[in-house]
């Protein structure tokens, strides 16, 4: 059924031949035809009767919209507040899949999940506040609305939809001639785009609200005792870290005739996947590395202060050597942190530095092993990021370098609810485009801080 925008767009189409023909009418001759006359009156009641239409679409929209509403404070009466870890993950509500992931619903896959629909959908609540969006996408949006923990913008997007990706076939005979799809979904495709993710941090999607994760703040003591001695009790004491939702926003941009005309066009929805994820993931890498804490940021690893380890290099700081890398090193590895996901993360200032320092005067290795690219900094892995500061300042120091170690599984982002999707159609009227701006509700967290140690007064020149 039509909406109420394409009623209004027919009831202008209408008005618009009303006056073409009024115009005729006047210009012309003698009195009007018996034609002209009909012409008019058949324009002037479509006018009538499309806005009509656009009225009781309208109404019907509203209503539908209220009832909505109505159905999700219900349903949320239902949840209760659902704060456990345990119940907050994965992608169910109220123990049931959700629609793009129903095999039910999609057909065992047979309905696939469209960004681009849903890009569609978010442009069309943009220019109708009525408009309610249907399909496997309109479905999804409204049963994640139910759970977002900060009320919804625009229209909500699921992390774990399904993606289309072509690729040419590996077979021996038709190699690289026969197109293929390939699924992944989009947090797969989030995910590499995260120099932290890439070294072993956790991203965690499906989020209903704020939670805790345990900590143990202290071990229970041992002790050798004599016979017929009393053992001192003691007792391991646990602490909690929270994640709660922060909001971090992302715009891209993109013409409105490619988007709505090329759902089915495998380039254009691969562009705009990727437009959004790499805008999201630019801002949770600069919040994680070093983010304020104040406001709405999430608290980066550089700005912990005495919670996180850190070497300090002088007063205006000071260069790299192999002997403070290894200092590094020993910091987290005093703090007794996990060795299975530990990396260093520098900028590519620190990596051309480190490429051209040896680690001894007049020996053949250097701070960065080019020789050893899995493991090319003291023998762990490592990951560089424009992100990470050089342009730091301390005494007189300038344009400093930071870098950080650790065991990156303790760093952990919280994305709670889906993607919130609003689109403006008329910032770039002009040039025929709109703007997508992705809302996503968020928090960054670190498990346990003392596996980490950062050093950031590092000269380079």
């Amino acid at each position: 059924m039509p909406t109420a925008i394409q009623y209004r767009e027919r009831a202008a189409e209408a008005q618009a031949r009303t006056e073409e023909i009024l115009t005729r009418m006047e210009s012309g001759e003698g009195p009007p035809s018996a034609e002209d006359n009909e012409a008019l009156a058949a324009a002037m009641s479509d006018v009538a009767e499309n806005e009509r239409l656009a009225d009781e679409a309208d109404e019907r929209a509203r209503s539908v919209a209220e009832s909505r509403a109505r159905l999700e404070q219900a349903r949320a009466q239902r949840r209760g507040p659902g704060r456990s870890m345990d119940r907050s993950i994965v992608n169910t509500f109220d123990g049931r899949p959700m629609p793009h992931s129903d095999p039910n619903n999609t057909r065992n896959g047979r309905h696939e999940y469209s960004l681009v629909r849903g890009m569609y959908h978010a442009t069309m609540i943009a220019r109708d506040p009525y408009y309610v969006a249907d399909g496997l996408e309109g479905e999804t949006h409204q049963e994640l609305r139910a759970i977002k923990p900060t009320g919804a913008r625009g229209f909500l997007l699921p992390w774990d939809a399904p993606l289309a990706r072509k690729r040419a076939a590996d077979t021996t005979t038709w190699a690289g001639t026969i197109q293929t799809s390939v699924m992944g979904t989009l947090i797969d495709l989030l995910r590499p785009k995260l120099p932290l993710a890439r070294l072993g941090a956790k991203v965690l999607t499906g989020l209903d609200g704020p939670f805790t994760m345990p900590k143990k703040t202290s071990a229970p003591t041992a002790a050798w005792i004599a016979e017929g001695s009393s053992l001192t009790p003691g007792q391991a004491a646990v602490g909690n870290v929270a994640w709660t939702p922060k909001t971090v926003g992302a715009s891209t941009e993109i013409t409105r005739k490619l988007l709505i005309s090329s759902s089915s066009n495998f380039d254009v929805q691969e562009m705009v996947e990727d437009d959004l994820t790499d805008a999201i993931a630019q801002q949770l890498d600069i919040a994680a590395i070093n983010g304020s804490g104040t406001g709405a940021q999430p608290l980066g690893i550089l700005q912990r202060g005495g919670t996180v380890n850190s070497i300090a290099m002088g007063t205006n700081g000071g260069p790299l050597t192999w002997k403070v890398l290894n200092q590094v090193v020993g910091k987290v590895e005093g703090a007794n942190a996990p060795a299975d996901k530990r990396g260093w993360l520098i900028n590519p200032t620190t990596l051309a530095w480190m490429g051209g320092t040896p680690r001894e005067t007049g020996q053949p290795k250097y701070l960065w092993d080019a020789d050893n690219p899995n493991f090319p900094i003291a023998a762990y892995r490592a990951e560089t990021t424009t992100n990470l500061p050089n342009n730091l300042t301390k005494g007189s120091g300038t344009n400093l370098s930071a870098l950080i170690f650790g065991n990156w599984s303790e760093l952990i982002f919280a994305l709670f609810s889906g993607i919130d999707v609003v689109v403006n159609p008329y910032s770039l009227d002009l040039s025929g485009g709109i703007r997508i701006t992705a809302f996503q509700d968020c928090d960054i967290n670190l498990r346990y801080p003392e596996a980490f140690c950062f050093i950031s007064d590092l000269t380079t020149v």
